[in-house]
């Protein structure tokens, strides 16, 4: 059976230990039994317009996005959201608990209510 796909929306360009932030999240989507697509496991050396083009397939792919926090200063990370908001995929933000138990089960939670809406609308 295979797993629900997640692809996960954050900035990376000019933050630090962004590779360490989304292995975690990657891993608390991996606890929850789905698949994450982490755009920050690509390699270095590409132009902004060769990333942008692999996660676009990536995105493509996916059946939600989780957002982290500061989406919104990215351009990349900007265009991921709206395209998926776009294209009725559902979008959740990723949730600030301290608690990783916390955390995670607030994320499965919208991530299993957010994917079965969009199941029931098409």
């Amino acid at each position: 059976m295979t797993r629900p796909v997640v692809y996960i929306a954050g900035p990376i360009t000019g933050w630090a230990n962004y590779r360490e932030r989304f292995a975690g999240v990657a891993r608390d989507l991996e606890d929850l039994n789905y698949t994450p697509l982490n755009p920050a496991v690509l390699p270095e050396g590409m132009t902004p317009a060769q990333y942008m083009r692999i996660c676009m397939a990536m995105l493509d792919s996916a059946d939600a996005v989780v957002a982290l926090p500061g989406w919104q200063e990215s351009k990349g990370a900007s265009i991921e959201v709206n395209l998926a908001n776009y294209t009725a995929t559902p979008v959740i933000m990723y949730p600030a608990h301290e608690v990783p138990v916390c955390r995670q089960l607030a994320l499965g939670i919208a991530l299993d209510a957010a994917i079965q809406n969009k199941k029931r609308r098409m």
